[in-house]
């Protein structure tokens, strides 16, 4: 098992493999060819999850757990619900507090990526415990 620092680091830089997705993939699309934008971000935004899921489950936090389509519906639903606190949370912030908006985004993208780690790395992709033997008598 990897320790946690170099999952962690390898958390951030599928983070950073993540967003050349969700930024380049679109303009590539629509650029060369010719999507509409809205599909091509949308078409972007789905492979950013399959790309996350894939690296996640096989790379960053290895598994052989064979319920990978239970896996994918959590960790695709667990995603939708970070963003929308993440824009939540921006929303009540800039508005409360009138933190710039750029400072305000590298804060709560910061502070989410460390409780996302944790999160999926104690459920999503936890570590199967070994199962309890019983001795017969």
């Amino acid at each position: 098992m990897r320790s946690i620092a170099k999952q962690f680091g390898a958390f951030l830089a599928l983070g950073g493999m993540s967003a050349c997705v969700t930024v380049g993939g679109p303009a590539l699309l629509h650029e060369v060819g010719h999507v509409p934008v809205n599909i091509a971000y949308r078409s972007a935004l789905i492979a950013a999850i399959f790309l996350n899921f894939f690296m996640m489950r096989h790379v960053i936090m290895p598994t052989d757990d064979p319920r990978w389509g239970r896996q994918l519906i959590a960790f695709a639903l667990s995603s939708v619900i970070w963003r929308g606190m993440e824009y939540a949370s921006f929303e009540f912030l800039h508005a409360r507090f009138a933190i710039h908006y750029t400072l305000l985004i590298v804060g709560i993208a910061g502070f989410f990526t460390v409780l996302k780690f944790v999160y999926y790395r104690l459920t999503v992709f936890a570590p199967k415990r070994p199962s309890a033997v019983v001795d017969s008598p």
